[in-house]
């Protein structure tokens, strides 16, 4: 019938496509037909919910609608938080999608408070050594110097970049990506310190 699982499976099928041809409107709509499908056959706090939810998000973002795009991700994370848990790793990843968002609309308190969160996480759950700990505080790094904190962000940048280098290796690309990262903000600092 047309309210099986597999339908919106389907629907969501054909929403990437309308998505990947520029087709905004009908990959909304037709995301919009999966969730309803998946609430009516699942309940309003299944994982499945989730990930239609999330992109459902990535075309608001791709339109530039970032609020709704946020209402999204936070509906899509506390079902993922319902259904596995409050200390999942795929929390972590849509906090760090969500403080990305909350970052783009210059709201850096709340979104430092979502990768300190994610941080946690990822620490217990891959050990506070880990390169994706690593990326955690690379982001938090960064929005800690937005916010004009660049001693902390030097911190951040240097945790990530000691994490990076003795789990990747001196040569691997984010390794190098974090020595450029703490390189720029000690330059930043001494530029600062000159002025004063």
């Amino acid at each position: 019938g047309n309210t099986h699982p597999q339908v919106a499976v389907v629907l969501g099928l054909l929403a990437t496509v309308a998505e990947e041809e520029g087709d905004f409107d009908a990959c909304i709509l037709l995301h919009q037909q999966s969730l309803s499908i998946k609430t009516q056959r699942f309940g309003k706090k299944h994982y499945a919910l989730a990930t239609t939810l999330v992109n459902m998000a990535r075309v608001r973002e791709k339109l530039h609608d970032d609020d709704t795009a946020v209402e999204l991700r936070l509906s899509a994370l506390e079902i993922t938080k319902a259904s596995l848990g409050e200390e999942h790793a795929q929390v972590a990843v849509m906090m760090n999608n969500i403080a990305v968002l909350e970052a783009r609309r210059n709201n850096y308190a709340r979104a430092s408070e979502l990768v300190q969160q994610a941080v946690a996480i990822d620490e217990l759950v891959f050990g506070p050594k880990h390169p994706q700990v690593a990326a955690d505080l690379n982001t938090l790094a960064t929005l800690a110097f937005h916010c004009g904190e660049k001693h902390l962000s030097r911190q951040l940048y240097e945790r990530a970049f000691h994490i990076r280098r003795h789990s990747l290796g001196d040569d691997h690309e984010r390794t190098k990506a974090s020595k450029k990262n703490l390189d720029l903000v000690l330059s930043q600092i001494e530029a600062d310190d000159a002025l004063d």
